[in-house]
């Protein structure tokens, strides 16, 4: 982009995720803006995510002063616990940008309290990345982030699996899918590999 006066106007975009509620994160906002300015000598914009679970957290600017002189810095921020609403939910699930689907995992995984309700979630999440038709490696590669973000009891974990075995015969889907994948069967523990590996042998066959 130039400026009227043909300079070339490059802003730059600071993003902090916060995870817990902080009393200096406005405070550090701040300094991260002013030292990128400083360093970069460029406009820079600063945006916060929040990911944590108290609804109160809101921090959206900082200042300080003293004898007349006075320092306001705002940023623009987005909770994610809003999104727990029907309304806000239903846009998520109804967004096509991949990111929905991470953004609807981590509220998922920070909320939930019951182990069984969270293997619900995980299972119909993972089954959206294969409803959208997306393409292996991204599915391979958001199926381990989520797998990252949600993580469930040993004994859980292994029927969410099985119920995902079941759910891509059912579908038909190709035997390459996820399970071939070393890097998935590589974060199964000995116990779940035992558990799952009649399922494992017979995909590896096929494939």
């Amino acid at each position: 982009m130039r400026t009227h006066e043909g300079r070339d106007l490059w802003v730059l975009v600071h993003t902090e995720v916060q995870g817990a509620a902080q009393t200096e994160f406005a405070k550090r906002m701040f300094q991260y803006n002013y030292r990128i300015r400083d360093r970069y000598d460029r406009s820079v914009v600063s945006l916060a995510v929040l990911s944590d679970t108290n609804r109160q957290f809101r921090p959206s600017s900082y200042e300080d002063g003293r004898w007349g002189c006075r320092i306001l810095f705002e940023f623009p921020t987005v909770k994610l616990l809003d999104y727990t609403e029907p309304e806000r939910w239903a846009e998520l699930e109804a967004s096509d940008n991949v990111f929905a689907l991470v953004i609807m995992a981590q509220i998922r995984a920070k909320v939930t309290d019951d182990a069984e309700t969270l293997k619900g979630w995980k299972f119909r999440l993972i089954r959206m990345l294969y409803e959208r038709g997306y393409e292996r490696p991204l599915i391979l590669q958001l199926f381990r982030l989520i797998d990252w973000m949600i993580r469930l009891p040993e004994g859980l974990e292994v029927d969410f699996r099985q119920e995902l075995y079941a759910y891509e015969e059912q579908q038909r889907m190709p035997y390459n899918h996820i399970w071939s994948a070393p890097r998935c069967k590589s974060h199964l523990t000995v116990q779940q590999k035992e558990t799952l590996r009649p399922y494992i042998r017979r995909r590896d066959e096929v494939a």
